[in-house]
């Protein structure tokens, strides 16, 4: 026969639901909860001041593109001495910043890490295989120029960048120079201190880009098709090409007027 104080410790704890094994288990649900608004937090903090950075990162007025969203182009050259090389063809372009070999730097990043305050000109650099830094530049299958030891007509050359709309070039840090908005254009130069240094002749190819379509009429626009090339409902419908954020041009069908 069990004891009174028996009976009563096993009553008591049916109407506590377990004593101290139940308010432990609560106890360490309660800081696990804790734990995972604190982390949430910072990461959100961290994510807004990242973003903050992004809007920093260009001059006053300008925002770098962000990734997925933006399709920019700036047209450079490559000018050594006294005239500019071909543009660059071979590459691989991991992050989204590239070039069609037309003289042409087209930015719209695919990752953050080549998006807003990243997406510089040494992710060009990267995607092109081009070795370059301040005092340096290795002619994609050629020469190599370096500060202090080639020289332009007798006098000694730099590396420069020319930005359109600036008056100073740039002299330092820049593979760090940002893409701070749409159509720039920029000439990279191993030149003479003071040299005039021209802009790329690529510059005209930004009013007649590869990658977009250009405004036109769209009562001539072509009537969309049928497979067996009779005209969609009786050619009602037009078909016209949408582009997207960096990727595949998309057909829609819309009714003409």
């Amino acid at each position: 026969m069990a004891r009174p104080s028996s009976t009563k410790k096993v009553s008591r704890a049916a109407q506590t639901g377990g004593g101290r094994t139940t308010r432990g288990s609560q106890s360490w649900l309660y800081w696990a909860l804790i734990a995972a608004i604190v982390v949430l937090g910072v990461v959100g903090v961290g994510v807004s001041r990242e973003q903050r950075r992004d809007e920093l990162a260009a001059p006053a007025g300008n925002v770098p593109p962000l990734a997925g969203r933006d399709h920019w182009h700036t047209a450079y050259g490559i000018y050594i001495c006294d005239q500019f090389i071909d543009p660059i063809t071979d590459q691989r372009d991991p992050e989204g910043i590239h070039t069609h070999a037309d003289g042409v730097i087209h930015v719209h990043p695919i990752v953050r890490r080549a998006a807003g305050r990243n997406a510089k000109l040494g992710k060009f650099f990267d995607a092109v295989r081009l070795d370059l830094d301040d005092t340096k530049i290795e002619v994609p299958g050629g020469k190599t120029y370096r500060e202090g030891d080639d020289e332009c007509d007798g006098e000694p050359g730099i590396m420069q960048l020319k930005v359109k709309g600036r008056e100073e070039v740039i002299t330092t840090d820049i593979a760090d120079f940002v893409f701070s908005e749409d159509r720039q254009v920029i000439t990279i130069a191993f030149a003479p201190k003071g040299a005039d240094i021209p802009l790329p002749p690529s510059e005209a190819t930004l009013d007649n880009l590869s990658d977009v379509e250009p405004a036109g009429d769209p009562a001539s626009v072509p009537p969309a098709t049928n497979p067996d090339g009779t005209p969609v409902n009786g050619g009602d419908e037009t078909s016209t090409t949408v582009e997207g954020d960096g990727s595949d041009d998309a057909t829609t069908t819309t009714a003409a007027p």
